[in-house]
């Protein structure tokens, strides 16, 4: 009897302490602290990945209700890794006239790609891209970035 009752005890531990590993390496996994569950989604629908689906949905909180968008953003790359990222070389070369509140850094410290976010507050996001395609930093940058005024 005894150990029928510690089994199902020593499974929750276990799944217990695999969720509280997985959280400590979301930064390291490229999910940024304020991972909204529904870009969990999105990403299923685009990748079609299982695995990478399930560790977005550890990291992930549920979406504020508010339309909060980032009031200024900069893609930081380092030129050295253009050539093994294309979509994003795409995108700097055809997009950014698109996103006046968006700068592009090119850098030569070895930087995979990523967007750094600034929120109305000050605060920043740093979202790691290096495996985004041009149309989804494009679809990123029109679902969070504010549009510019039109005069």
């Amino acid at each position: 009897f005894f150990s029928m009752a510690v089994k199902p005890l020593v499974l929750l531990l276990v799944l217990l302490l695999s969720q509280v590993a997985a959280e400590s390496s979301c930064a390291e996994q490229g999910f940024t602290d304020g991972l909204a569950c529904s870009s969990c989604e999105k990403l299923k629908d685009i990748v079609k990945d299982e695995v990478l689906y399930a560790e977005c949905k550890v990291c992930c909180s549920e979406d504020e209700t508010s339309d909060s968008k980032y009031v200024a953003g900069k893609l930081t790359v380092c030129r050295c890794k253009l050539p093994s990222h294309p979509h994003i070389q795409s995108f700097i070369d055809t997009q950014p006239e698109k996103f006046p509140h968006l700068k592009v850094a090119l850098t030569t410290d070895g930087a995979y790609p990523f967007l750094t976010m600034k929120k109305e507050d000050g605060s920043k996001d740093r979202i790691a891209i290096e495996r985004w395609k041009t149309e989804q930093v494009e679809e990123y940058l029109n679902t969070h970035l504010i549009a510019p005024s039109k005069s």
